[in-house]
């Protein structure tokens, strides 16, 4: 298929047949992250900035893509091309004429950080949160922050802390904290993020939202690109698709923050829905914590005080961890969620004037509740339009 679609070459472990040059390796991918990094090795000019965290990474990543890109030609991760397969395409998609590029790099395991650190080279390393991500590989808080640090340990110039980011990593080169209070103060109100003083656009919801934004800030000054570039970046930035992505659809506003979900990371989605929502109705679909392992049981019945506190007009919960959420029977539980239901999941927490908030880990898929969601507007009658915005 390659060749057909005009590949000059192709990287193979085996021999193919092939019309084109055929380059045989004993690993593709271990030969994919040398050919990445010593294509790194060899772009002097370009200066680099590296994003991880358990939360937050993806956002903060686009918000930097937006402002980088402002000032001069810059190249970043797509989506979220984070693993030992996106980073080095990332690295690979940069070419001379870039002076910047923006790589966002993840983990599900130990030690898998360190090498795609050692690829990217950053000159500066974003650290957003260390929290209860992917705890069934990585066991503990501390070996989740032992492995988000050796992002830190592989920057040359600077590195950023937020939450959750102590102790400090024992590094050579400078490091800030921010947030209310840190290295670098950050607070916020509907209209503007400010980082130690300074009036940033808000576009973003929410606290985590002000971080998120605060951190793109902070990079970009490291990086630096000038304050306007950054105020200009940031008015017209466009975010990932399911992460905090509001968008009204009729009379509702649906927040998709469908793509993944922790402790952490719920916890915010929950504060800022409630305060987006401001006395309207709210509404929720959530999916279970997938990938906590041992601290599952302990997560979700945390997770079920918090909705048990809350003023819920609907609620749906998806994955067997939440049943001590729906104990009460003030919401709709299921499993799983299979094709039949997702028209009976969106019926159930549809409703005019409702903020709806769809969230859960990746394994369940619920941006099928959101695409049912926004397909249930555009049926109707002479008159009737979807109108969607953010």
């Amino acid at each position: 298929d390659a060749v057909a679609a005009g590949a000059a070459a192709v990287l193979v472990q085996r021999p193919c047949g092939s019309q084109a040059c055929e380059l045989i390796v004993p690993d593709t991918l271990a030969a994919l992250g040398a050919l990445a990094g010593a294509w790194r090795r060899r772009l002097e000019q370009l200066r680099v900035i590296a994003i991880t965290g358990t939360a937050g990474k993806t956002t903060t990543k686009d918000l930097l893509w937006s402002i980088c890109a402002a000032h001069q030609a810059t190249v970043a991760s797509p989506r979220s091309f984070n693993n030992d397969i996106g980073v080095p395409l990332t690295l690979l998609a940069a070419r001379t004429h870039h002076r910047l590029l923006v790589a966002e790099i993840g983990t599900n395991a130990p030690g898998e950080i360190q090498p795609l650190a050692a690829m990217v080279q950053p000159h500066v390393s974003i650290i957003t949160l260390v929290g209860q991500g992917h705890m069934e590989a990585l066991t503990t808080i501390d070996a989740v922050r032992q492995e988000k640090y050796a992002l830190a340990h592989a920057a040359s110039e600077q590195v950023f802390l937020g939450d959750g980011c102590t102790p400090s990593p024992a590094v050579d080169v400078p490091i800030a904290s921010y947030g209310p209070g840190a290295d670098h103060d950050v607070s916020h109100d509907a209209t503007h993020v400010f980082v130690d003083g300074a009036a940033f656009p808000a576009v973003l919801h929410g606290r985590h939202g002000a971080m998120n934004t605060a951190a793109a800030v902070l990079g970009a000054r490291a990086l630096g690109v000038p304050e306007a570039a950054i105020s200009l970046g940031l008015a017209g930035a466009v975010t990932t698709a399911g992460r905090f992505s509001v968008e009204q659809v009729g009379d509702m506003t649906i927040i998709d923050d469908a793509w993944n979900s922790n402790p952490e990371s719920l916890r915010a989605s929950l504060d800022a829905a409630v305060a987006l929502a401001d006395g309207r109705p709210l509404a929720l679909v959530l999916g279970s914590m997938l990938e906590l392992g041992d601290h599952a049981e302990a997560a979700h019945q945390t997770a079920a005080h918090w909705l048990a506190n809350m003023d819920i007009a609907a609620a749906v919960l998806v994955g067997p961890e939440l049943t001590p959420a729906a104990a009460g029977g003030c919401a709709l539980h299921l499993n799983a969620l299979t094709a039949d239901d997702v028209r009976h999941v969106a019926d159930h927490v549809a409703g005019a004037g409702r903020v709806i908030l769809v969230k859960g880990s990746r394994g369940h898929a619920l941006e099928r509740v959101v695409e049912q969601l926004r397909h249930e507007t555009q049926d109707i009658g002479p008159g009737r339009t979807m109108k969607t915005s953010g």
